[in-house]
């Protein structure tokens, strides 16, 4: 279980995602969660402890795009 802000989860039509960066690129992954309140969300599935997740302007990221 990884717990995450919830300002880096885009909810949208029912599906959880997050924005993972690595390398200078984003990742983008469905996320299945377990528990959620208004500053945090418990993650089972789409990412792991460690990996450095966005959580400023989400709306606006792309998987596969160019982050510095």
């Amino acid at each position: 279980t990884v717990e995450l802000p919830a300002a880096a989860v885009l909810d949208e039509a029912g599906t959880h995602r997050a924005f993972v960066v690595a390398n200078g690129h984003i990742s983008e992954r469905v996320l299945t969660i377990v528990q959620r309140d208004e500053q945090h969300v418990l993650v089972v599935d789409g990412v792991r402890a460690g990996e450095q997740v966005a959580i400023e302007s989400i709306e606006r990221l792309a998987d596969g795009q160019t982050v510095r």
